[in-house]
């Protein structure tokens, strides 16, 4: 866990809240590595200057133009994305 511009601690990813992803290192740094839900890279779609607005721009363009489809096939047996998102969204 990690702070961000946000100056939020997060360990999941901050634009489709996949809790099984680190898009930061112990320093705040992106990690580089791809989520594999939404499949935006930490550090190249977003890093650690990016702002909340950011990340909902991202999140829209996963959900609108991607269909919020699960990058690795097959996804999870009962995954549902807006449940994923609501729950990140109380953190």
């Amino acid at each position: 866990m990690v702070k961000t511009n946000m100056s939020i601690t997060i360990n999941y990813c901050p634009i489709c809240g996949y809790k099984e992803f680190t898009p930061f290192d112990s320093k705040g740094y992106p990690t580089y590595d791809i989520c594999p839900c939404c499949s935006f890279e930490a550090g190249n779609e977003y890093d650690h200057r990016s702002s909340s607005d950011d990340f909902e721009r991202l999140r829209n363009i996963w959900v609108q133009d991607m269909k919020a489809e699960w990058w690795k096939k097959p996804a999870p047996k009962n995954w549902d994305y807006k449940k994923q998102i609501s729950e990140m969204n109380k953190k």
